[in-house]
């Protein structure tokens, strides 16, 4: 299993009654059944295809599984892994269900893009991020951990907490600045002072942690 697999494990609790949203192969909770962290789990996905493959993988194991647009109607659980799909897909899979969610222990998200937009939404409408962790596997990958209730503020754009990725959170920071450093000087108005102004903060996140 890839690293940005195994970081959404650590972040799942023992004995949860978990569903993974978008499972395709389903390799997330064969690790959790086999591992002993969960004792059964249950898999969705829209496609036919990707839940006939969870399905060959987690043949033999004790799991439920659905085709769904999001969470089922059919089913209880307690928590939830949506993850590798665009951060506008994950925040409306949450929407159309958002009672449900906020009644569930834990949410763990991990958008391939759009992340601001993400934790945007989450803020906005009663999620809570209580852990984040950060993967690189030729890209960089941002878990969050959420739960219902209301939080504070935070920085959308550099996330909240990622001590627990010290060193490559210091990385991410760096290829952010340098990043924006490569097509700064193309921008004009309003978006280029936007610009300036996450630079800044980033230093500043960069200055907090030395």
């Amino acid at each position: 299993m890839d690293a940005r697999l195994e970081a959404i494990a650590s972040l799942v609790e023992a004995g949860s009654e978990l569903i993974d949203i978008g499972s395709d192969h389903g390799f997330l909770p064969l690790f959790l059944l086999e591992s002993g962290v969960v004792s059964h789990v249950s898999v969705s996905d829209i496609g036919e295809g990707p839940l006939l493959n969870a399905k060959k993988t987690l043949e033999g194991k004790y799991a439920d599984f659905y085709l769904a647009d999001g969470l089922p109607k059919q089913g209880l659980f307690d928590s939830a892994v949506i993850a590798g799909m665009g951060g506008h897909t994950i925040a409306g899979i949450i929407e159309k269900d958002r009672k449900r969610f906020a009644q569930m222990r834990y949410v763990i998200v991990q958008p391939m893009q759009h992340l601001r937009e993400l934790r945007e939404y989450l803020l906005r409408h009663g999620f809570r991020v209580i852990k984040e962790r950060l993967v690189f596997e030729a890209h960089y990958y941002v878990i969050m951990k959420v739960v219902p209730g209301e939080d504070t503020p935070y920085d959308l754009d550099l996330g909240k907490d990622f001590s627990q990725d010290k060193a490559l959170y210091e990385k991410y920071l760096d290829w952010h600045k340098k990043r924006i450093l490569s097509f700064l000087e193309h921008l004009e108005g309003e978006r280029a002072l936007e610009m300036a102004e996450l630079l800044e903060r980033i230093d500043q996140r960069l200055q907090d942690m030395i």
